[in-house]
């Protein structure tokens, strides 16, 4: 074999190594940016998801507390307790009204 063609072989190998090599930590620094950035992405996810739950109890709560102190609900919550007779009731209504 000619030294020309031993030259072209080996420098060949040379540059398929180095490839292989800077194409294999380029694949590592990606898919270790791509997990950070997807973890990332899960956790303000999850604080959103988190901030949501929160402000629909708060709105349940302040809905809660406002039926609570309505006179006419608290009432008519009463009357129903006491009274099986559901003929009294568009009365008591017309009379709230």
């Amino acid at each position: 074999m000619p030294i020309r063609l031993k030259l072209n072989f080996l420098l060949t190998f040379v540059a398929l190594v180095s490839t292989l090599i800077v194409g294999l930590l380029g694949y590592a620094n990606f898919e270790k940016a791509f997990r950070s950035s997807v973890e990332e992405s899960l956790d303000d996810l999850l604080r959103l998801k988190q901030q949501q739950v929160v402000l629909y109890l708060e709105k349940l709560k302040f809905q809660t507390r406002f039926v609570a102190a309505d006179r006419f609900i608290r009432e008519t919550l009463d009357h129903l307790g006491s009274t099986d007779s559901p003929t009294s009731e568009g009365a008591d209504l017309d009379a709230y009204l």
